[in-house]
């Protein structure tokens, strides 16, 4: 008896950890699609990082002043050490940290579904084989963005909220690592300060399962968690106004500060049911509905049926919601469920809270994608246990679904992937080639010692760049971020009277928010070195403008002969300098891409809007 308990430990141990190894073997084969890229917005945190860590301070660029231009605190922290050892690399690194942090996240996930009832594995193989076939999820964890550290963090929350609401009492330690945890949420994303609401929640609805034991001791716990949430996230506040003088950061002030329509009126509440059924059918359909240059399509009820994707999208809407209700109905709703519920809800809600963001493959879903798998493979576990019938029979239906559902995963999401690989959003290496290299490349021709810049895509130019960069994507300027498109004549004065750059590139969307034309200071002091009619147009436009490369005329005088040796970057029908159009030269291949400027255009502009 004793050798047979010892095989059947030994089995579970081997199954357990197998539930693990195999969803990373497929998270990393997966992964390997995207080996070439990183985001270019992931520049930014490279940049304060190594500032941070040269002694400069939390600046974009040394001697610059201090502004909050990135959005994940302690994902920027996370780099650091590797610049103290000067071992940092902009493409190794932030691969080696998301995965390990994957690695992280996933063994906590396993422990969460075991306190879920999942001795064997199963349940955690299939929820996380999902979620490693997942394009989203995989593609921005990789992208050298907090994506993975929030994931981790944001599981590590879940099961330690089920740990406690699950216990027959709550520890004092166990209440403060819950706050410390709930901070670390918010101080990685913005968006994570909906989640201090989450524990207390569950706590609250903890109380419907049972009225004396693990609910009551869970509700006892949460003045202990408020005070340590208090303490850490009000120290993390302290730091933000005593060093920036703001209680938000610029980025909040860049995307959706005064000036934008608050998410919650109600013209605006269409367009989050939308942008909630897109998110939602993302997980069954062949193709995203949001991303890159496609909006979210006009949805009416009259034609909600009209296309496969919308029918597949809205039956597995409403075949979640009722099996959740089937579930409650026959009293097996657990407190599991509920846990996994609020966590899927708060999910939902930070994504809607967020701007819609014009990047492909839905970077802000990451934790929706991360609960929801888990909220439906223990849904469908426990509903497959509920059925009547030998154990045999309910075995194999188990199987039939995980089998299904995964193959299923892959097909959705194999070609995706394989597109995204193929022309991945603004990567890191095709901005420093087109941007960072071009500029540098303008001064050291024209002579320009000490100059500046002011351009939209500023990831890999702040990190290579030779010159002082203005961020015209508004994140590291604290004045561009509240003046341009609000106060548009103080940004022209900020602009032409106090920044005053050397350069400075627009193209896309920018070339319209910014509308230099409008000032006629802009001709009066710059002179193009190639520019032409921008060839994107936003709806409702008035006008054309124009999107080139512009150099101010008081730093070429003299030098003007210089202009000619510029080579044009761009294809036919630029004017360079006034010089008649150039064939431009289009950038290297590279792996992970179809070329390194695979989210650029052939101006080298990002696609779709500029919002980051």
């Amino acid at each position: 008896m004793t050798s047979k308990v010892r095989f059947a430990g030994r089995f579970l141990a081997l199954a357990s950890a197998l539930s693990v190894m195999l969803p990373l073997a497929v998270f990393w084969e997966h992964a390997r699609l995207y080996r070439g890229w990183v985001v270019d917005d992931a520049g930014i945190t490279f940049s304060y990082a190594r500032s941070l860590a040269q002694g400069y301070g939390l600046v974009p660029q040394p001697g610059s002043p201090p502004v909050e231009g990135y959005s994940n605190f302690l994902w920027l922290l996370a780099y650091v050490p590797f610049f103290w050892g000067r071992s940092f690399d902009p493409a190794a690194t932030p691969k080696l940290l998301s995965f390990l942090a994957v690695i992280g996240c996933y063994v906590v996930l396993r422990r969460l579904f075991r306190r879920c009832g999942d001795k064997t594995g199963a349940v955690t193989f299939v929820a996380l084989t999902l979620l490693s076939l997942n394009t989203s999820f995989v593609a921005w964890c990789v992208s050298g963005l907090e994506n993975p550290l929030y994931a981790l963090l944001l599981a590590a929350l879940a099961w330690q909220s089920l740990e406690a609401l699950t216990a027959p009492r709550v520890g004092l330690w166990r209440s403060v690592g819950l706050g410390a945890l709930a901070a670390a949420v918010g101080m990685t994303r913005p968006e994570g300060v909906l989640f201090f609401f989450v524990y207390p929640l569950a706590a609250l609805l903890g109380r419907l399962y049972r009225q004396r034991g693990p609910g009551r001791a869970a509700l006892s716990s949460l003045v202990v968690y408020a005070v340590a949430l208090t303490i850490f996230f009000g120290g993390f506040l302290a730091f933000r106004v005593a060093y920036f003088h703001e209680w938000l950061p610029n980025t909040y002030y860049a995307k959706c500060g005064p000036g934008r329509a608050p998410i919650y009126e109600t013209k605006n509440a269409r367009a989050l049911g939308l942008r909630l059924l897109d998110l939602a059918g993302s997980v069954v359909s062949e193709r995203a509905w949001q991303g890159g240059e496609e909006p979210v399509p006009a949805i009416t009820p009259p034609n909600l049926l009209d296309s496969p994707v919308e029918r597949r999208s809205l039956a597995f809407v409403f075949a979640l919601a009722a099996a959740t209700v089937g579930l409650i109905a026959a009293r097996r709703y657990r407190r599991e469920h509920m846990v996994l519920g609020v966590f899927l809800a708060a999910s939902i809600a930070a994504y809607l809270a967020l701007p819609s963001d014009w990047m492909a493959e839905y970077r802000f879903g990451t934790p929706f994608f991360l609960f929801l798998y888990a909220y439906c493979t223990q849904l469908a576990a426990d509903a497959v246990h509920g059925l009547r019938g030998k154990p045999e029979a309910r075995l194999g239906v188990g199987l039939a679904l995980a089998a299904a559902a995964i193959l299923f995963a892959h097909a959705v999401y194999a070609p995706r992937s394989r597109a995204f690989a193929a022309e991945p959003t603004v990567p890191f290496s095709g901005v420093r080639e087109w941007t960072a290299d071009r500029f540098n490349h303008y001064a050291k021709v024209l002579g320009i010692e000490d100059g500046s810049l002011l351009v939209p895509d500023v990831g890999a130019t702040l990190y290579y760049s030779k010159l002082r960069v203005y961020d015209l994507g508004m994140l590291c300027d604290r004045t561009i971020a509240r003046t341009m498109g609000r106060d548009q004549r103080a940004f022209y004065d900020y602009i032409f009277e106090v920044a005053k750059p050397t350069f400075i590139h627009t193209h896309g969307t920018w070339s319209y928010q910014a509308d230099l034309d409008g000032d006629p200071r802009f001709r009066r002091d710059y002179v193009p070195i190639m520019e032409r009619p921008e060839w994107w147009q936003p709806p409702g436009a008035s006008h054309r403008v124009y999107s080139g490369d512009y150099v101010r005329k008081d730093a070429i005088a003299g030098k003007k002969e210089l202009l000619r040796e510029l080579r044009p970057w761009w294809g036919e029908g630029g004017r360079a300098g006034g010089r008649g159009p150039r064939r431009g030269r289009r950038a290297r291949r590279s792996r992970g891409s179809a070329r390194t400027s695979g989210g650029l255009s052939e101006l080298g502009a990002p696609r779709g809007e500029g919002t980051r």
